[in-house]
């Protein structure tokens, strides 16, 4: 038998769940029991770059530079090398501020100041 295929201790999943799904309430645990609301759950860069469809380095480019495009975060800690999250409930405010049906909408919900 080789390496791989052993098996033994290894408990029969899919692998591990990121926070992200874990906060979406796929696994049985603390967040489904309700124990936080949307509103308090947190999520990684690399958590939040996987929703949105994105690389972790787009979100930091975004949180340095501001903008209309820019996402809230939040800071864990006093110094500029703390950790950063994202909250569930912004990300999902930005993902539906940006649903649309067709090219000529997005030039409509675009600001006047933008473009000429």
């Amino acid at each position: 038998m080789s390496k791989s295929d052993d098996t033994r201790g290894v408990p029969n999943h899919q692998g591990p769940q990121s926070g992200l799904e874990k906060a979406a309430g796929t696994t049985p645990g603390f967040f489904e029991r309700g124990h936080l609301s949307e509103e308090e759950i947190l999520v990684s860069t690399h958590e939040a770059a996987r929703m949105l469809l994105c690389k972790p380095q787009t979100l930091r480019v975004r949180r340095l530079r501001g903008g209309k495009d820019s996402l809230p975060y939040v800071r864990l800690g006093k110094s500029r090398r703390a950790r950063v999250a994202y909250r569930l409930s912004d990300l999902k405010a930005y993902l539906a501020a940006h649903v649309y049906t067709n090219t000529a909408e997005e030039t409509v919900r675009e600001d006047p100041e933008d473009g000429e």
